[in-house]
């Protein structure tokens, strides 16, 4: 995994999505989102990571712990975003996902000497995600 650091947006498959993200808009968070059943690979659980942090963003009208591109991105479709709600259910969902067994991204921080601080990462969103919901 080309990876520098625990953020969201620190890794290749992320700013990878921005690109998806800007071509195919609100429908690209979407698809993220939707992790099926079984085994997450790598690749896709980043991408989720990535569309719930934009989710966050989005709902708290917040865009600061984004990069330059997906600020101007988050300006563009913020408000599809938040005429979705649903959608925050659907983050929480993968995120739960992704810290799981299943998930080839936890599997793999879990063999580095960062693993502890990407759990909090996580758990950081999934807070931020529930506090938006309620």
């Amino acid at each position: 995994m080309g990876t520098w650091g625990v953020g969201a947006f620190e890794n290749d498959d992320a700013l990878d999505f921005v690109y998806v993200w800007q071509d195919d808009g609100s429908e690209a968070i979407r698809r993220a989102l939707a992790l099926g059943n079984g085994h997450v690979p790598v690749d896709r659980g980043q991408e989720a990571v990535v569309a719930s942090t934009i989710l966050a963003a989005a709902f708290a009208r917040s865009a600061e712990s984004l990069p330059d591109g997906a600020k101007e991105l988050l300006a563009r479709d913020g408000e599809q975003l938040r005429a979705q709600p649903r959608l925050l259910r659907a983050a929480s969902k993968a995120l739960e996902r992704i810290a799981g067994a299943d998930s080839e991204l936890s599997a793999l921080w879990a063999e580095t000497s960062d693993a502890q601080l990407w759990k909090a990462q996580l758990r950081g969103l999934l807070r931020k995600l529930d506090a938006i919901k309620s």
